[in-house]
This record gives structure tokens, sequence and C-alpha cells, in this order.
């Protein structure tokens, strides 16, 4: 039964990978690397949009080079890997949630992890947060022992779990040895018995980072001189201290975690009060705690803020819930039993209502798949209202799960159907089909990075009219890709000959559209063909012996910034 409750836990990470198209929000930032790598050869630095790419460490490119290298370049084997990274991940809460609460509490851990809604959506598009979850809560996983134990087992795994963390460096950046060093120190400080510092091996941990964690770095300085004072002091510490991604107060992570952590987020205070008043200083039970409290609380003094961050602390968070999930199994809280009932009763028929207003603003086959999930809320409607009634938490609990787990599934079944929306691939074929070897690609007033993964060639950002004309110089000819709405701007611009290609829906996914009715929820893009005439005194169409636009190979480049 644990291993089928296991498999259950893990096939929503695993159904329908290929689909949808790349998320442009963040994904193809991840997955261009890796291609670029394997066509160039530069492994040790893959670039991005052929340029040197200093915002994430390659570790991700690392793992997708080799699914890319069997399966061929695609979103399904760019997605497998880190698909694996989140299986790790469910299976080291499990290993946490074992050492908090027995074997059951193992499953249950697991069980709730994969049943974050966000944990499952951060696993479905490629990103850096994931692989570093997975090395962190290995790691935690891994060091437990440690902490109670003095033998020889329990050394070696703590040294193995020190170098996971220094390889974790490479996911993210450093950022990995504070989420990891500062949880484990205070645990030990704090846990009944006392753990000596000392066992924790602070001088071997500093050693396995230096051996397998700063060598790339250190190549990287070496490489391109300005690699330190962009990597370190603009993607992390200006970052962190300027509202660059977005200003955002003091309580921002804590308003996400009222989305991003249900359902599980309601029974965290509870769980919380219950661990208090047992008194149990166990370091499996301090460290559960203060692992799921510390991102919280260091990137919420950060002013730079994205809810991706908080992707460390779901492992934890699940690991902690656990044991207050087993007594509410095994009907030890029947009043809160009820309540969490009642609590999922409610949040189906919201969800349903929800539901029947979006789907009347939706494409008519968008609005179909939807069926599925008013047929998955029905049933978990019927089987919170018995669980009312008798209290059972037997039944309330695997409810519970089910139908978190059953729309996870729906979900990936249904992208497809989400993947008629996303018109970047159809787009970016006719592109291949039409463009010449030397002709400009620009994306121009919206954040398409995937265009370049799908197109198989350089691309550029254009933000306004005159971006737009730096970008086609005089003589030559480009193919735009824009939203219908803003290519007017094209046509108004003295010397282009503007000429339409293709055109594909894109389904906009905002309050007003989609619930309120307000506006389309569909909107075309399209991809132009523009020929410039001849300008004799305008710039040449290369510089300085490389092509218009590309960067020199110490420049930095910043798609996140780009609109």
């Amino acid at each position: 039964m644990p291993v089928l409750l296991f498999v259950l836990a893990c096939l929503p990470y695993l159904i329908g990978l290929g689909e949808p198209p790349l998320w442009d929000a963040n994904e193809p930032l991840y997955a261009e690397p890796p291609r670029e790598a394997l066509a160039t050869g530069d492994w040790l630095a893959p670039p991005w949009n052929g340029r040197p790419w200093f915002v994430h460490p390659p570790l991700a490119s690392w793992l997708t080079m080799p699914s890319y290298a069997l399966f061929g370049v695609s979103p399904f084997s760019e997605r497998l890997p880190m698909a694996l990274a989140a299986i790790a991940t469910i299976l080291a809460a499990a290993s946490l949630g074992r050492a908090v609460a027995g074997p059951r509490g193992g499953v249950l851990a697991a069980l709730i992890l994969s049943t974050f809604a966000r944990f499952w959506l951060f696993s479905r598009q490629l990103s850096g947060d994931v692989y570093l979850t997975a090395c962190l809560t290995g790691a935690f996983a891994l060091a437990l022992p440690a902490l109670s134990s003095t033998a020889g087992a329990a050394r070696r795994r703590l040294l193995l779990a020190h170098a996971l963390v220094a390889v974790g460096t490479l996911a993210k950046g450093p950022v990995i040895l504070l989420l990891y060093a500062v949880p484990l120190a205070l645990t030990a400080r704090l846990a009944r018995p006392r753990v000596p510092l000392a066992r924790l091996r602070p001088v071997a941990f500093g050693v396995l980072v230096l051996l397998l964690g700063a060598p790339w770095f250190v190549y990287m300085a070496n490489r391109f001189p300005d690699y330190v004072g962009i990597y370190f002091g603009h993607h992390h510490f200006r970052r962190t201290l300027s509202d660059e991604l977005g200003a955002r107060g003091r309580l921002y992570y804590l308003q996400a975690l009222a989305g991003d952590a249900q359902p599980w987020l309601l029974l965290v205070p509870s769980a919380l009060w219950r661990w208090r008043g047992s008194g149990d200083r166990r370091p499996a039970a301090m460290l559960a705690w203060i692992g799921a409290a510390f991102p919280l609380v260091l990137f919420s003094l950060a002013t730079g803020k994205r809810n991706v961050y908080l992707l460390p602390m779901y492992p934890l968070l699940a690991a902690a819930v656990a044991p207050l999930l087993l007594e509410l199994f095994d009907g030890i809280r029947p009043r809160l039993t009820r309540a969490l009932a009642a609590a999922l009763a409610l949040g189906c028929i919201g969800a349903l209502v929800l539901l029947r207003l979006v789907a009347t603003n939706l494409p008519e086959d968008v609005a179909r798949a939807s069926v599925v999930y008013t047929a998955i809320l029905v049933a978990g409607f019927a089987l919170a209202a018995a669980t009312v009634r008798t209290s059972s938490g037997r039944l309330g609990v695997p409810a519970l799960v089910g139908v978190v787990l059953a729309l996870l599934c729906a979900s990936a079944l249904l992208l497809p159907v989400l993947g008629r929306y996303m018109p970047v691939p159809r787009l970016a074929a006719a592109l291949v089909r039409e463009a010449r070897p030397g002709d400009a690609a620009v994306v121009y007033r919206t954040g398409v990075h995937s265009l370049m993964f799908y197109a198989r060639r350089t691309t550029e950002v254009a933000r306004n009219p005159a971006e737009l004309l730096s970008r086609i110089p005089p003589g030559t000819r480009g193919y735009v890709l824009g939203k219908a709405s803003v290519m007017g701007d094209l046509a108004k611009m003295e010397g282009l000959t503007v000429a339409e290609i293709d055109r594909a829906p894109f389904l906009r996914f905002q309050w007003r559209t989609n619930v309120l009715g307000r506006g389309p929820s569909t909107e075309d893009f399209l991809l132009v063909r523009v020929d410039r005439a001849g300008d004799a005194g305008g710039p040449p169409p290369s510089e300085g012996g490389r092509p218009r636009g590309a960067a020199s190979e110490g420049e930095p480049v910043d798609p996140e910034r780009d609109p």
C-alpha cells in the first residue's frame, strides 16, 4: 500500500510532460541554454541567445543536456529531469516525515508535498528552484541522523548531505548554503538533547563547498572579467535590495502562501499549536519547523520577491503537518476533521461557481474540458459532506488528498487543450519556413522568450519602434512576432514594408476577462515579415566583425528585465 500511494503521489508529475509548449515567463531561460550548449560545445558556460549567460548557474543545463541528447530537444525532454527531481524531493520529504511521525507519517508527508498545487506547477515548468529544493530536501534527509547519533553511518550520511548542498550551489547560487546551514545549526542548538555544532562537521562542509561548488564560479570569473560584478552584484545584491522584481511589501509571502500552499495551509496553525503543546524537541520535529520557517523569514527581508523562492519550504512544511494529519486519519481530533471537511466542501462549491463563471468566457474547446473538473469537484463535495456527518478521518483525509490529486492529474491531461492557445510553436515553424539565415528575428513589445527555442535561432527584443528599427538595419529584412493589438505600429514606420506571414490565438488569463467577461478571452499573435528600405546614412548591418545586436563575450544579458 505505501508503494502504491507513493506512485499515486508521483503520477501528476509524469503525465503529459510534453504539453503545453514552454511557459514564456521563465521556462525558456532554462530550456534554451542546454540546447545551445549542445550545439556549440560550450557546456561549461551554456550560452543563452548566443551570448554569455550570467543569470543562473549551470546545474539545470547540465541535467537537461543528457535528456536532450537521448530524446531530442523538446519540452518533454527538458521537463523530464525536473520531474525526476520533483519525485526525488517527494521521496526525501517522505524520509523526513518518517523521522517525525513514523512510517505512516512518511507516506502522508509525500502525499502532502505532492498535492501542493504550486509545487506541482513549478515542477512542470523548468526552473532551477526545483533542483535547489531537491538538493536541499535530500540534504536534510541525509543529515538528520547525525543530529541524534554519532555512528559511522550517520557521519557518512552527513558528508553526503554536505556534498549535495555543495553541488546545489550550481542550481541557484550560494543561497542554498544559508538555507541549509542555518536551520541545521539552529536545530542542533535548540533540540533536546542539544547537539554539539562540531558534530555537524562544519570544516568538512566548507571544504566540500570549495571542492565541489566553488570551481565553476572561479572558472567563470577567470573567463569573463565582468562575471562577478554581474552575477553577484546585480543578480544577487542589487535584486535583493531593490524593487527591480516588483515592489512587494514585507507581507507579500504570507499573501502568496495563502494561495500557493492550499489546501494544507489550513492545517498549519493547528499543527504548530499541537507541536508546541506536545513539547516535542526531537531533532526531526525541530528541523521540520525551523527548515520551513527560515526561507519565509530570509526572503521576506529582501525587497525583491518572487513566490517561487519559497519552494524549499514546502517539503519541510509537509513533514511538519504530517503528524496532525495522521491524528485526523486515526480519529483523534473529530472536531478538526469536521472543520477541515467543511472547508473542503465550501472550497468545492466556490471552485464550481468560479469554474462556471470562467467557462462562460472561454473558447468552446477549453470550456468543454472543464467538465472533468466539475465531476471531480462534485465528488469532492459529496465526500466532504459525508465526512462532516460522520467525523470520520479515514474518509475525510483520503477524500481531501484524492480530490487534489485528481485535479492535478486532470490538469496534466488537459494541458494539450491549453497548448492550442499558446501560439509560439506554430509561428516559429512559419518563421523557419520563411526566413533566410541572415534575417533578423524580433519579438516586439512582449516577453516571448520561447521563440528562439522553437525557431532554433538568435532573437532580439524590441520594446518600442526605435529599438525595432535598430534590430533591422537598413537594406535588410526581419521577422517580427507580437500581439495584433500593437503590430499596427509597424505600418506607421517610414521605410518599412510589412507582410503578414501567420497568426495564432493566445488565451488571456485575467480576472476581468475570464471571470467577469469584460473583453475577449483570446488575442491573436502575429508573425510578419518586415522589409526595410536601404539608407545610405544608416548604420551598417554588422559592426566590429560580429552580427548587429550580438553581445561580445563579456557583455551581460538579462531577459528577465524584458517586458
